[in-house]
């Protein structure tokens, strides 16, 4: 691969697009190899119970911390189920809690992350050629975190998806000023509003970014009526998606209606000038931001809302500490990718990217999401919140491919060797991921843990794990002697429920399929700790 990426040797145009499909075919074979390995996860069995319910048209928020951050978008993962129940010959009744139905949503979030790979390709290639995109291509084909989360039926793909498309269309727009790229993207960002609710900060985002850019021009108010016919063809295009996401249910009702949770809500339903007007908005819509901000609010250690944070050893409730996110992105983002940040950034410097703005826009768009989430998300700290930086990162990244420096050959050679090998190293537990700055993976529950390492995913391992090595249990309840595992988040006991908190008195030995902990505990070290 690194001979196809020489800046002075472009492939046939057949060659290019045989690389293309194959790198596509790789995407998916590791998905469907992957997908059945993979258990259940936390929030799966709630975004499907949603995803149906919005099928069956009732597209209510009934439980409040469950359902909170639940979209309509999910009903695409209970296609499956839907196809099931009316093709079946007599009624169907599955008994398994909905595993079945789970695994076979997944797959639906394989294929329409396809799309991800598509219009990273599309957009590199555009900004610098058939070589940039087959290269940004090749980052997300091995890319270990949107990986790990495309295999799964959670919305946090698709708020990746969804978030590289309006900036993509954004982007046409501002090269060609055309009607059809413009309402493209009025129709995404508003389907981004029925995807998860962090996406709301990209109306905060293009707005001033417009606002910047017609003052560059100088047309803000020279084309005052164009500017202001487009910003109502936004609103009235946004709202309809929205309102069709979620039935049109309840649209229309007053904020004085509401029983609101949040603070903010609270506050905005005491307004008197628009208290009693008709909201164009669907009530599970705004039911559903009420509650995610008072969840919040509530931070991180709540019951009702998450475990204790925690990182380099130390446990945060509340509002946890603003560096959490950085340390997070550090840590989970191949080595690769930081080395390839900085070169790019030096080529920038020295004029060697051919649309420098083109390149440096996604990686704003990105760099302003880190800087959002840092301030606003407070209580659940996951690389997942913010996985929709990396399509735009690396469509930015494909401009090495067409610049020129020295070595290059033998760069893009190691990137790719050493994407490929980190990638299988963890495949097909990728949730686990972290880079080598996290070197001895035994001690990574030392750095983080939470669903940035076990997300729930696990647990057919280590059944396969104990299956394989009789002699080993799981951890008791009770000081014993044997050879235990143990999760990383009870070992660590980020529930603080006090359970397992003698074997805290020991140190693990080696770790399992970078989820579990290995314990041998002798009879000797329990006295030796006064446990016996």
């Amino acid at each position: 691969m690194p001979a196809l990426l020489r800046h002075h040797e472009p492939m046939s145009r057949k060659n290019h697009y045989i690389v293309v499909v194959l790198l596509f075919a790789v995407y998916l074979i590791n998905g469907l190899i992957a997908i059945p390995r993979l258990s259940i996860t936390s929030d799966e069995g709630d975004h499907l119970l949603y995803g149906i319910r919005v099928l069956q048209l009732h597209p209510e928020k009934v439980r409040p911390f469950e359902d909170a951050s639940t979209m309509p978008i999910s009903a695409l993962n209970a296609l499956p189920r839907a196809v099931e129940q009316v093709t079946a010959s007599e009624k169907l009744v599955k008994t398994d809690g909905g595993v079945s139905d789970i695994f076979s949503g997944r797959y639906i979030t394989l294929l329409v992350c396809l799309l991800v790979g598509l219009f990273i390709h599309k957009w590199s290639k555009e900004l610098a050629g058939e070589n940039a995109a087959l290269f940004s291509l090749f980052l997300f084909v091995f890319c270990p975190n949107l990986n790990a989360n495309n295999y799964l039926l959670t919305t946090d793909s698709y708020s990746a998806l969804l978030t590289l498309l309006t900036g993509y269309y954004f982007y046409r727009f501002l090269q060609h000023s055309g009607w059809k790229d413009f309402i493209l993207f009025s129709a995404f960002i508003g389907i981004s509003q029925a995807t998860k609710q962090s996406l709301i900060l990209l109306f905060f985002f293009f707005g001033v970014l417009s606002l910047v850019i017609l003052i560059k021009r100088g047309s803000l108010f020279s084309r005052f009526r164009i500017n202001l016919g487009r910003l109502l063809a936004l609103t009235g295009i946004v709202l309809l998606m929205i309102n069709i996401a979620f039935l049109f249910n309840g649209t229309g009702r007053p904020l004085d209606a509401y029983h609101f949770s949040s603070n903010f809500f609270i506050r905005m339903k005491a307004w008197p000038l628009i208290s009693h007007l008709p909201m164009p908005l669907p009530v599970p819509f705004l039911e559903g931001f009420d509650q995610v901000k008072y969840m919040l609010s509530l931070g991180s250690g709540h019951e009702e809302t998450s475990a204790r944070s925690y990182l380099f050893g130390s446990y945060f409730t509340g509002k946890g500490v603003w560096y959490y996110y950085p340390c997070v992105i550090l840590f989970k983002t191949p080595l690769s990718i930081w080395v390839s940040l900085c070169l790019l950034g030096v080529q920038m410097i020295r004029k060697k990217i051919k649309d420098t703005n083109g390149t440096g826009y996604p990686l704003l768009l990105a760099f302003f999401f880190v800087a959002m989430v840092m301030l606003l998300n407070t209580s659940q700290h996951s690389i997942r919140h913010l996985l929709m930086i990396y399509p735009l990162i690396y469509v930015s990244l494909g401009s090495l491919a067409a610049s020129s420096f020295r070595g290059k050959k033998y760069y893009f050679g190691v990137i790719v060797l050493y994407s490929i090998s980190t990638f299988y190293y963890y495949f097909p537990n990728l949730v686990s991921y972290t880079n080598e700055l996290l070197w001895n993976k035994t001690n990574v529950y030392k750095t983080i843990a939470s669903s940035n390492i076990d997300y729930g995913q696990c647990s057919l391992f280590a059944e396969e794990y104990l299956r394989r090595n009789p002699g080993v249990q799981w951890a008791p309840l009770q000081p014993a002697a044997g050879k235990f595992i143990i999760g990383i988040n009870n070992y660590l006991d980020l529930r603080g429920s006090g359970e397992y908190a003698w074997l805290r008195n020991f140190k693990p030995e080696q770790q399992v399929d970078h989820c579990y902990l290995f314990f041998n505990v002798t009879e000797e070290a329990l006295k030796a700790k006064g446990l016996k």
